[in-house]
């Protein structure tokens, strides 16, 4: 039995390049490694703002109306508010929905390109994966220099396509270090049953 899930990003341009190696390397964790993943790329994600609102779930739901899971990941930027507010915006989706489906979500503390970083050894990290996890702005300080000490910032998504891939096959390291992960497994765990 198939099982698809359709990812909510704030940009799908940057995001979908490590969401999806992660996301799929989790659905493999839990035992789904046949389901597919699709990222929302139209409508056009553009920022939190416009994701979480109830007009833009409902052009969604439309448009990829055969999936089992929505699932909302975007970044918390330092911002409990994040944490409600995407909560909100799940609990009215859950109201939009046929019984079959399912729509949950978690912000990435502190920004999805932490989930490819905690891949990255000590070689390309100097600061400490709690510092890296804490800091309110970890993709300018520290995801841009390792994707640059790494030589494929000029790739793909500025080097995300590389560190996504490399997340990806790292995923046992990188859903020890983010522990938002781990929920995301249960989210599938229980969306598949």
């Amino acid at each position: 039995m198939s099982f698809n899930v359709i990812v909510i990003p704030e940009d799908d341009r940057l995001d979908s390049y490590i969401l999806t190696p992660v996301l799929k390397a989790a659905l493999a964790w839990v035992g789904k490694p046949r389901a597919t993943v699709r990222m929302v790329s139209k409508p056009h994600p553009r920022g939190i703002d416009t994701v979480l609102t109830t007009a833009f779930f409902d052009q969604v739901r439309r448009r990829y109306g055969m999936a089992d899971l929505f699932l909302y990941c975007i970044d918390r930027d330092g911002s409990p508010a994040n944490d409600a507010r995407l909560l909100t915006a799940v609990q009215n989706a859950a109201q939009r929905l046929r019984a079959t489906q399912n729509v949950d979500g978690r912000t990435a503390h502190q920004e999805v390109e932490v989930w490819g970083l905690a891949a990255c050894g000590r070689t390309v990290l100097t600061d400490s994966f709690a510092t890296i996890r804490a800091h309110r702005d970890p993709k300018e300080a520290f995801f841009d220099p390792a994707a640059e000490s790494l030589g494929v910032h000029r790739g793909p998504g500025h080097g995300r396509e590389h560190i996504g891939r490399l997340a990806g096959s790292m995923y046992s390291r990188v859903r020890q270090r983010c522990p938002e992960l781990q929920e995301i497994e249960e989210i599938f765990r229980e969306a598949a049953d």
